[in-house]
């Protein structure tokens, strides 16, 4: 229950508006060293979480370091130039040592360099990083203090652009400390959806129970994140479901209306194929799981995905369609598809059974938690529901390479 009341406490956090910074121009590296992406031993003592102790570039509170700590994700810092470098230094309190920093990007830079001094007045590395996830961990390796800038020598002066972090001290972090871990190259699981909210509005308890109950690898696909403060948004709710594995995030535009053939023009049929064939090659799921081919309540993007969600099925088997994906990942039959509310073979889950992940909480409850990480979308009527027009726990069987489902309730019925 410790668990579930810190990750809803990060959820409720409020957003505040901002006008948009400018993205800095992004760094290179060819020396790139991997980030700590799994959790300590649970053999170690809780680690603290030192966020309002530490120094930030040697100041304890004021408007220009205040935000980095603000949890709020609408607000960013932009680093300044000191010595010809733009960088953040973060300085433990006495007596306490650096564990680790959250960062959560504004605009990651494609490699940074972490440092600590050299006794002499300098710096020396300890080490090159590619921040992979717009929301990314970094070992400080208990050091007292610690400075982050670009790891390329041209863009030192590059501002780097945060919108919030969070330290602690070495030992176990906290369960709403999120340390995201790379997709591995097979997947059970392949969610596909829209918007950030969707995941759990339309599809209810699905990450809940397969994600966190039943620990299957569950990769999310969202291909329309629209602002950034909403991918940091989907992230928390992602986390509070108990997926451990980073989001893939795509760069298709939001568009707002009804029509599918909007859509199509502004992100491109071919794109969008591409794309989703892309990820069945390389994820190689077990079960794909897609919005309503009507769009739910008739939203062009939602309607948009399930069509290139089920196109895509042949084309990633097929060797003449998008040679490039198929080139580096090769071929993909995928075994089942289900649809939202596809009338077809449906099967109904149980989104209202107590589970052992979540302290004896239902799917259900967690999906309606998890909504309320997304900040920005409160108050709009929508609610997380597995009843009504929209039951989130209705899905059909769309395609299978393993037969029917017949005791239904399960996505991987004909598979384990």
């Amino acid at each position: 229950m410790k668990r579930l009341l810190l990750l809803l406490c990060l959820c409720l956090l409020p957003v505040l508006a901002l006008a948009d910074a400018t993205p800095s121009d992004l760094a290179t590296a060819t020396d790139v060293a991997t980030a700590t992406d799994a959790a300590s031993p649970t053999d170690l003592p809780m680690a603290e979480d030192i966020t309002q102790q530490v120094l930030l570039n040697g100041s304890a509170s004021g408007d220009h370091v205040d935000i980095l700590r603000d949890g709020k994700y609408k607000t960013i810092w932009e680093s300044k130039v000191k010595g010809g470098v733009s960088s953040l230094t973060i300085t433990a309190p006495e007596g306490k040592t650096l564990g680790g920093v959250l960062i959560n990007w504004r605009n990651a830079p494609e490699a940074i360099e972490l440092e600590k001094p050299d006794g002499k007045g300098g710096w020396i590395s300890m080490g090159v990083h590619d921040p992979r996830h717009f929301a990314q961990y970094y070992d400080l390796q208990g050091e007292t203090e610690v400075r982050i800038s670009h790891a390329n020598p041209r863009t030192k002066h590059h501002s780097l652009l945060i919108n919030d972090l969070r330290v602690i001290t070495p030992g176990t972090p906290p369960d709403d400390f999120q340390i995201w871990q790379d997709p591995p190259e097979k997947v059970d699981m392949m969610l596909i959806h829209g918007h950030p909210d969707d995941e759990v509005l339309w599809f209810g308890g699905l990450l809940p129970y397969y994600a966190g109950e039943l620990h299957k690898d569950v990769l999310v696909v969202c291909t329309t994140p629209h602002m950034n403060y909403r991918r940091h948004e989907l992230l928390n709710s992602l986390w509070m479901c108990g997926v451990r594995i980073y989001p893939e995030i795509g760069t298709f535009p939001d568009v707002i209306g009804l029509r599918m053939n909007v859509v199509m023009e502004k992100w491109g049929k071919e794109k969008i194929l591409a794309y989703i064939t892309e990820q069945y090659r390389k994820y190689k799921p077990d079960v794909v799981v897609t919005h309503d081919f009507n769009g739910e309540y008739g939203h062009g993007v939602h309607k948009t995905v399930a069509w290139a969600a089920t196109k895509s099925i042949p084309y990633a088997n097929d060797p003449s369609k998008y040679s490039s994906s198929y080139k580096e990942y090769g071929l993909w039959e995928i075994p089942k598809v289900y649809v939202h509310l596809y009338e077809e073979n449906m099967i109904e889950m149980d989104w209202t059974s107590p589970l052992d992940f979540f302290d004896g909480r239902t799917a259900l409850e967690i999906a309606a938690d998890a909504f309320q990480c997304h900040a920005s979308q409160q108050n709009r009527g929508w609610f997380v529901r597995d009843h009504g027009e929209y039951d989130n726990a209705l899905f059909g069987l769309y395609h299978t390479l393993v037969g029917p489902d017949v005791k239904g309730g399960d996505m991987f019925e004909n598979l384990e």
